[in-house]
């Protein structure tokens, strides 16, 4: 189709990350530079469902939804990666200081400016992407023992 079904407008800063969801037929998920993430329902796009601050310092410089667990990350040009649910809870949180990659809660990995990020489909993985060439890989702290005990 050529023509927009509807249009509708409620980010204030560039969307950055429109993504539907395999887990969620009528669901989707749209990501803006203002560090907003909004849930919409295809069936009633006059509105979005629900607003959620993803935490991260503005400006937001790349967003990543899962496909399955209701659960987004977001990258900043302040160093910071949030991992956040779609209730606004922070889950974990990673930042750059000044003797390398800091890393609180229950991801491990390393990381710069973050410029793309994006979840394994099936693993409780993210990849980074960041301005200084680098790529990262962030696992669980969950997934992590289990790949040390099996």
């Amino acid at each position: 189709p050529s023509i927009p079904q509807q249009t509708t407008k409620e980010h204030h800063t560039q969307i950055m990350k429109v993504h539907t969801q395999a887990s969620q037929e009528y669901q989707v998920v749209t990501g803006a530079v203002g560090g907003d993430v909004k849930l919409w329902d295809l069936r009633h796009l006059k509105a979005s469902v629900q607003t959620i601050d993803a935490g991260c310092k503005k400006p937001t410089t790349a967003i990543a939804i899962h496909d399955y667990s209701p659960i987004f990350a977001c990258g900043t040009q302040s160093l910071k990666i949030n991992i956040s649910n779609f209730s606004g809870e922070t889950m974990s949180s990673i930042a750059y200081h000044h003797s390398g990659w800091m890393h609180h809660s229950s991801w491990t990995g390393s990381r710069m400016s973050v410029r793309c990020l994006a979840f394994h489909p099936l693993k409780p993985w993210l990849a980074a992407g960041d301005t200084d060439s680098l790529i990262s890989l962030y696992r669980s702290e969950d997934d992590r023992k289990r790949a040390i005990i099996g």
